[in-house]
Order: C-alpha cells, then structure tokens, then sequence
C-alpha cells in the first residue's frame, strides 16, 4: 500500500512537471507564432491603407 502511494506520488510528480515543461514550449510557440501573426497584419493594414490613398 505505502509503495503504490509512493509510485503514485512519483507518477503525479513527473506529470507536473511534464505539463509545466509543456506549457513553457507551447508559450514560446505560441508567443512566436502570434508575433509573427500579428507583423504580417500590421503590415497588411499599412498595405492597403497606402493603396487607399
């Protein structure tokens, strides 16, 4: 019984930090991913607000 709670206790340990590992990369994915997504708007606004005028 102790044994099974220590693994059990080991298994939620490594799941934490696997998600917090995770959760780091996915952000600077996500954050790189959202730069990227947000220079091209911007510069697609500027795109056709110069060929309005």
């Amino acid at each position: 019984m102790g044994l099974c709670l220590l693994e059990f206790n080991q298994v939620s340990v490594d799941m934490n930090s696997f998600l917090l590992f995770f959760f780091l990369v996915s952000a600077r994915y996500i954050f790189f991913f959202f730069f990227f997504f947000f220079f091209t708007f911007a510069n697609e606004i500027s795109g056709n607000r110069k060929g309005a005028t």
